[in-house]
């Protein structure tokens, strides 16, 4: 017998501000949950100089570890996706940031999902779901969240595949242009509650009543594997200079050259497979999370040296480092802005590298 989809049960976590690092787990049934939507939320009073829309209580689709704060290298497991329809380009703004990379800014594209059309696609192919304007939204740049949950909860290494495949099967293809793709691949995202902007437009809202949507075997989603971030024009254009010039940040086989280039600050040929880059990252002002195994090799969260310079200046641990006996580091911020760095920076940035 087919459960009810509203009486389906669900976990999350919630938030009382975007300030608040400390997870609320909440489990109940995927009605109580849409039916929590369906109510405005008040802002609560920020110190001077912050947003007021980071005072708006929020949710995430994940559960942490008990007594942990928010953070990817905590997350156990996510049943909610949390889809950002922002329907934003990026373009250059013509400003630097204090290390050289542009300043990007956001503009409206022209062909924008709205909220009818996506939940009309989701009806038909008989997808639960709840969506509603954002704060931030307006007639001339319409913007929307998305809630389609799981029928259980999937776990976080195999997040980025779970997100590929629900943009397949949910038909949000053709709007994929429209995503915050980042968004959606941040496992410990905020995503905040509807509220109503001083003098804005009203919330939209529509819930779509149907199946609650199985996730595919956590075999199936390892062999998923999902494509990598696609890297901005100038971001190309970086990494095609830097190809030119022996000075790619990554660690594989072909990339290694570069570092005969330079040497340390005891003038002998830099060695990488001895550096040891966690205290590297630390001396630029990260935070490292706890070892993970992953095979062979150890995996840390990271927080990354320029947050200045992510969507809304987060400061989150959404960077990873590989340690593999033998070979290089790897690190690689996961923000969209930083998909070209690697290593190579981070030598840079320390003072490490002498020609």
């Amino acid at each position: 017998m087919l459960m009810e989809p509203l009486a389906c049960p669900v976990q999350a976590s919630f938030f009382r501000t975007a300030l608040d690092n400390h997870p609320s787990p909440w489990r109940g049934t995927w009605g109580a949950l849409a039916a929590s939507f369906a109510r405005n939320r008040t802002p609560a009073p920020l110190p001077e100089g912050h947003d007021p829309k980071k005072g708006i209580p929020g949710v995430c689709g994940a559960t942490f570890e008990a007594g942990k704060t928010r953070s990817c290298a905590h997350v156990v497991s996510l049943q909610l996706v949390l889809l950002d329809l922002d329907n934003s380009e990026e373009f250059l703004t013509g400003e630097m940031h204090p290390s050289g990379r542009p300043v990007m800014g956001k503009r409206p594209i022209q062909a924008p999902a709205l909220i009818g059309p996506v939940c009309d696609e989701l009806e038909r192919l008989g997808i639960a779901a709840y969506a509603w304007s954002t704060w931030s939204s307006t007639p001339e740049w319409p913007r929307f969240r998305l809630v389609i949950p799981l029928a259980a909860p999937v776990l976080p290494d195999v997040w980025p595949s779970l997100g590929e495949w629900v943009i397949g099967v949910s038909g949000l293809a053709r709007w994929r242009g429209c995503l915050d793709l980042p968004v959606l691949r941040d496992t410990a995202r905020l995503n905040f509650l509807p509220a109503q902007r001083p003098g804005g437009p009203p919330v939209e809202r529509r819930q779509v009543q149907a199946r609650i949507l199985p996730p595919p075997s956590h075999e199936e989603l390892v062999r998923q594997a999902a494509p990598p971030p696609e890297l901005a024009p100038w971001q190309k254009e970086a990494m095609a200079r830097r190809e030119a010039s022996g000075q790619a940040s990554g660690g594989g086989a072909g990339k290694h050259a570069w570092a005969k280039r330079f040497r340390g600050r005891d003038g002998r040929l830099l060695d990488l497979r001895e550096l040891d880059a966690c205290r590297l990252l630390e001396a630029l002002g990260c935070r490292i999370g706890a070892a993970r195994s992953m095979g062979g090799a150890t995996k840390f969260r990271t927080t990354c040296p320029w947050p200045a310079e992510h969507s809304h200046q987060l400061d989150d641990d959404s960077a990873v480092l590989i340690l593999e006996p033998g070979k290089w580091p790897s690190w690689k911020c996961l923000h969209s802005h930083h998909a070209h760095l690697g290593l190579f920076d981070l030598l840079e940035a320390a003072g490490v590298l002498q020609p």
